[in-house]
């Protein structure tokens, strides 16, 4: 059985294009994916003959439905779930303090 590519990157012209393929599972992210993707985002800034990128999402059900949260549960990206629960902590608390503190007005 051959493995899909999930994300396909090409130039069309002057246009970077990357299509995520995986529209059985609603074009969800894997960390493998985030990887080509960000690849393929660099080659196209670095080739002077780009002049912009478009995102498809292959199918016709959701452009993408955001992280594989099924591929994290069964342990596809172990590797980096501890970095991923520090960044994630670390932004929630400079979410937390620079909210503003609500306060009364008197009348």
């Amino acid at each position: 059985m051959s493995e899909t590519v999930e994300i396909i990157p090409r130039r069309d012209g002057r246009v970077g294009r990357i299509l995520l393929n995986r529209p059985r599972v609603l074009n969800t992210l894997t960390l493998d994916m985030v990887r080509t993707f960000t690849r393929a985002l660099h080659d196209f800034a670095a080739d002077p003959h780009v002049h912009a990128v478009v995102v498809e999402g292959a199918g016709d059900r959701a452009f993408c439905a955001g992280g594989d949260i099924r591929a994290l549960r069964d342990g596809s990206s172990l590797a980096t779930a501890p970095r991923s629960k520090r960044s994630s902590a670390r932004n929630t608390r400079s979410t937390t303090k620079s909210r503003p503190t609500p306060s009364r007005t008197s009348r």
